[in-house]
Formats: C-alpha cells, sequence, structure tokens
C-alpha cells in the first residue's frame, strides 16, 4: 500500500490534512493527545481518537480523506469569560467605591 499524507495547515489549535489512502487504516499524528481535540471528517466533529494514550489518531477510509485536528477546550474558554467578568465588576466596584467615600470636610470634628 502507498499511502500519501500532505498536511494543509498547522496551526497552534487545528491541523488540517489530507491522506491519500488506498485502503481503511488510522492516521496517527505525532501532536499529543489532550481531550479537546476534535477530529472534522467530512464536516462530522467527533472527539479525537489517541494512540497509546499519547498521539492524535484518526481513523482513515480508503480514498481522499480530508481531516481536521482542532484544539476547542470550550469548558477553558467558558471560565476564562466568568473570570474576565468577574474582573471587569470588580474593577467597576473599586471605581464606585472610590467616587462614593465621603470627602473629609464632611466629618464633624
Amino acid at each position: 500500500l502507498s499511502n500519501k499524507i500532505f498536511v494543509n495547515k498547522f496551526t497552534g489549535s487545528s491541523i488540517s490534512i489530507t491522506v491519500e489512502s488506498k485502503g481503511n487504516d488510522i492516521l496517527v499524528f505525532q501532536q499529543n493527545f489532550y481531550r479537546h481535540w476534535y477530529v472534522v471528517d467530512e464536516n462530522k466533529k467527533t472527539i479525537a481518537g489517541n494512540y497509546n494514550q499519547l498521539f492524535l489518531a484518526a481513523p482513515i477510509k480508503s480514498g481522499t480523506n480530508n481531516i481536521e485536528f482542532v484544539f476547542d477546550p470550550a469548558l477553558i474558554k467558558k471560565a476564562m469569560l466568568l473570570s474576565a467578568i468577574a474582573f471587569v465588576l470588580y474593577a467597576v466596584i473599586l471605581v464606585i467605591l472610590f467616587f462614593r467615600r465621603p470627602s473629609p470636610s464632611s466629618h464633624p470634628q
């Protein structure tokens, strides 16, 4: 079997690969596996497989396969958004308290 693999795009959050395969197989990409990696194949998003609990993996069908590994840590993104909202609220409260504090001349001696 003579398979051809082309890496179309490689960024920090996605890897796009075209594989020409003469039979069903498995693609093992030597990128560290983490649970937020997904495989998009034929516009279907599924959780990426892992090979030996270490590398990304995806099933390959006979013919041309356009596969994209996508890193999408949705829970982490939500936590970051919540932290940003809390920071803005805290900053607004500090500004309000700063401008609402009584002036020194309003205290009786």
